[in-house]
Parts: structure tokens; C-alpha cells; sequence
């Protein structure tokens, strides 16, 4: 493909999250060329804008004269290859969980402004993070955020396509009166769930830890209360979230309702005695936050929340690609 302007690389682009920006990035003017970079499908041929995009090898060549480089090939490559990429003048965008906990890395849709610069490696939220942020944000100015308690309802997807291959195949088996053994996961996932998603440091999962980071940095809270558990969960894709949040004052569950609807990004489905509520399968395809379940008890307001993190994901790296070639 003759250069145009500037390249925006997709590294991982064969991941579940890697497709799914490659299809988002079909619809954006501005990214002129696109290059596909894995060390694990090079050669391969992808449909991108009605033709074929190969992947390119992952290595320095590679990864030389780009103007964005997107990581999502998982936390042990975006280690390994990363800063490569910004050392070469890309800005990267890592989708990866290797810097989140690591405050010396930006955070992309911060509040400390940590926008996308050539040389320069910012880390994305998990969605967990970017679906709490989104509803979280209305509620501060009229009523204060002081604590969040939340349960992250987490899909196999998580852990990418083999996270989905050892599900459907667990599901098979066990359905069949057979075992399959537990690769991806500690434990078999198929008919369970698991309180364990990115292994423990000391009593916490590390995917608690990022998400009560990340969403103090999204939100520039750097003192909120966060009590979460992370579980995984037995479905293929959509990820839910019951959260509970601790206000400064009351704020009733119709005043929610208000402040949330026509909000860019959220849709209300808040009927329960219809059967109508948050689901996973409700927000497959969808890239913003589902919330329903509204409940209020003087200064607590609960509710019931749900994505499509694929789409979620995509989204925000699409958004700091933008942000990046501007």
C-alpha cells in the first residue's frame, strides 16, 4: 500500500481487540494507512477497506515510521515491545494491563491530561474502569463522589480468543459428560465462576488493583474510596457491573435517572417489572454503557450496569489515535 500520511500500526491486530479496531479504523478519514504487525500471523492477509491488508513481522523494521502504534497483543509482547516502537517516534497506545498500575505511565482520558505524543507510551483503562468513569462523572457536581463498591462481572473475551476457545470447549465437554482441562483460566470457567482474573498481589486480584487506579486517575480523584471484586464469569462476551456509590448528599434514583439520560455513551434500561434491565447479551455490539437497576437509600445509589468491551476499548484507542495524529 503506497504511504499516504501518517501510519497508525496495529500491533496483535489478530486478537479479538485487534480486529475490532481495524474495522473501527475502516470509517476514519483521518488514518490514511494502516499497518498490521504480529509476530505470531505475518504473512497473513486481513480484508481491510474492501482489500487485503498483510500483517508485517513484529520486530524493529516493523515497527519503524509510525505516526501511532496500538498495542493490544497482551501484557508479555507490550513489554517486550512497546517502548521499541516509541523509541522509534511512535506515539503508543497500549492496551495492555503492563502499565497500568505503573503511575509513571499516562493514562489515556485522565484527568492529568495524559494525551498521546510521539515518543511517548500511554496506557488505556480496562472497560471495567471506562464504564465506571462514564457513569460516575454526571454524579459528581450535584451530589460528590466519596466511595464506590463494585463486583466486575468479567467474560472469557477477557483473556482474549483463547479465553473464548477454552469456554466453548469446556462447555462442550462437559456437556457431553467429558473434562477439559483448565489452560487459560485457574480453574474451569464453563458452569463456574472464578473470583481470580489476573492473579493476586497479596489479597488482591491485579485487575482490582488497576481498576481502582485507573478510575481515581479518570475521575482526578486520587482519595476515593474503591472496594471491588473482580470474578470471572461463564459468558463469552459482555461485561457487567453492580455498583453501589457513596455520595456526599442524597441524590434519589429519578434524579440519576436525569442526570444519566441523553448522555453521550449511556443508555438507560431501567424497567425490571417488564424484565427490563442490563444484560450482557443486551450489549453485545453496542460501545457504550447500559444501566438500569436504579436503586437510591438516602446517600447510596445503586445500580446495574453493562458493555460490549470490545467495542468499549476500540472505541477510546480509536478516539486516542485521533488525539495522537492531531
Amino acid at each position: 500500500m503506497a504511504k499516504r500520511g501518517p501510519a497508525v500500526g496495529v500491533v496483535g491486530a489478530g486478537s479479538l481487540v485487534g480486529r475490532e479496531i481495524l474495522n473501527l479504523l475502516e470509517g476514519v478519514p483521518a488514518v490514511a494507512e494502516i499497518r498490521a504487525l504480529s509476530d505470531r500471523m505475518a504473512g497473513t492477509a486481513l480484508e481491510w477497506r474492501g482489500g487485503d491488508l498483510t500483517v508485517e513481522d513484529l520486530d524493529d523494521e516493523g515497527l519503524a515510521e509510525l505516526a501511532v502504534a496500538i498495542f493490544c497483543p497482551g501484557e508479555k509482547r507490550s513489554r517486550r515491545w512497546a517502548q521499541v516502537a516509541a523509541d522509534k517516534g511512535a506515539a503508543v497506545i497500549d492496551l495492555s494491563a503492563a502499565r497500568r498500575l505503573d503511575p509513571a505511565t499516562g493514562l489515556a482520558g485522565a484527568r492529568e491530561a495524559a494525551l498521546p505524543a510521539r515518543g511517548r507510551v500511554v496506557s488505556l483503562p480496562g472497560a471495567a474502569s471506562l464504564l465506571a468513569a462514564r457513569l460516575l462523572e454526571p454524579l459528581e457536581r450535584p451530589a460528590g463522589v466519596q466511595a464506590l463498591e463494585a463486583t466486575l462481572l468479567l467474560p472469557a473475551s477477557g483473556a482474549g480468543a483463547a479465553g473464548v476457545r477454552e469456554l466453548s470447549r469446556q462447555s462442550a465437554k462437559l456437556l457431553s459428560s467429558g473434562q477439559s482441562p483448565a489452560r487459560r483460566f485457574p480453574h474451569r470457567l464453563a458452569f463456574n465462576v472464578i473470583p481470580e482474573v489476573m492473579g493476586f498481589e497479596g489479597q488482591e486480584d491485579r485487575a482490582e488493583l488497576a481498576f481502582r487506579r485507573e478510575l481515581r486517575r479518570l475521575l482526578g480523584a486520587p482519595e476515593l474510596t474503591v472496594t471491588v471484586t473482580a470474578v470471572r464469569v461463564p459468558v463469552f462476551f459482555g461485561l457487567c457491573a453492580a455498583l453501589t456509590v457513596q455520595l456526599a448528599r442524597p441524590l434519589d434514583a429519578g434524579a440519576a435517572r436525569e442526570l444519566w439520560q441523553g448522555r453521550a455513551g449511556v443508555e438507560l434500561i431501567d424497567e425490571p417489572s417488564q424484565h427490563l434491565y442490563p444484560m450482557a447479551s443486551l450489549a453485545s455490539g453496542y460501545d457504550g454503557v447500559l444501566v438500569g437497576r436504579l436503586r437510591s437509600a438516602g446517600p447510596r445509589l445503586s445500580c446495574f450496569a453493562a458493555t460490549d468491551p470490545l467495542k468499549l476499548i476500540g472505541r477510546a484507542a480509536v478516539q486516542a489515535t485521533l488525539a495522537a495524529l492531531r
